[in-house]
């Protein structure tokens, strides 16, 4: 019998975390931050959040991209996220995000941070503010031999990605249609540093370079 109360028990935990982590991606955040955000086949729009929370986010602007489109939202200071259009309103849109339990993880806490402590410019930020990303792609090595990873953030001077392979550093790889070489190892993959990148490309173009394959 004891067996079965522990078990009972166990499930009853297992219960009670799950229910706490569905209310963690329920709670819906009323944070005041911009957002630009690109739909396939249109220019950049912008607007402002009403409210966000891990599973989607109220968006107010004058942009009203087409139900069921797929979305990339640049939230400052928070990061981008990939979503689907879900809503109109009389205002603006929703968005429901598209993103992996550990992403909105990390989704959950940026947005309990910039809640409490805003979401200004901190003095000592890094050179290249990087982004959070959740997206699949492609890598190529020297050799032709290719690999899909997810790259997990990035910015104008590298990107991050995530994968069983951990390379040599200073290996050089290919990543759409830009060149870089394998600077570090991570517990869940490794980072990687752009060649010869203008640091004052666009964000958009930067993406576009990434994200286009061949």
């Amino acid at each position: 019998m004891e067996p079965a109360v522990k078990e009972q028990q166990e499930t009853a935990e297992q219960a009670i975390e799950r229910a706490e982590a569905e209310r963690r991606q329920r709670q819906r955040l009323n944070l005041p931050i911009e957002v630009k955000f690109l739909v396939e086949g249109s220019e950049e729009a912008q607007g402002q959040i009403v409210d966000i929370s891990a599973n989607g986010t109220l968006i107010e602007s004058e942009a009203k991209p087409d139900l069921a489109s797929k979305v990339i939202c640049h939230f400052h200071r928070i990061g981008c996220y990939e979503g689907t259009v879900n809503r109109h309103t009389d205002d603006g849109f929703a968005v429901k995000f598209g993103s992996r339990p550990s992403t909105q993880e990390r989704l959950i806490e940026r947005l309990m941070l910039a809640a409490t402590i805003g979401v200004e410019e901190p003095s000592d930020q890094r050179r290249h503010l990087r982004v959070t990303v959740d997206r699949e792609t492609t890598l190529e090595y020297e050799t032709g031999r290719t690999k899909k990873c997810v790259i997990t953030d990035m910015s104008v001077s590298g990107l991050a990605v995530e994968t069983i392979e951990r390379p040599a550093l200073q290996t050089k790889v290919r990543v759409g249609q830009m060149e870089g070489r394998v600077v570090r190892h991570t517990d869940n993959g490794f980072a990687i540093e752009f060649l010869g990148l203008n640091p004052n490309v666009p964000t958009r173009s930067l993406s576009e370079s990434i994200f286009e394959q061949g």
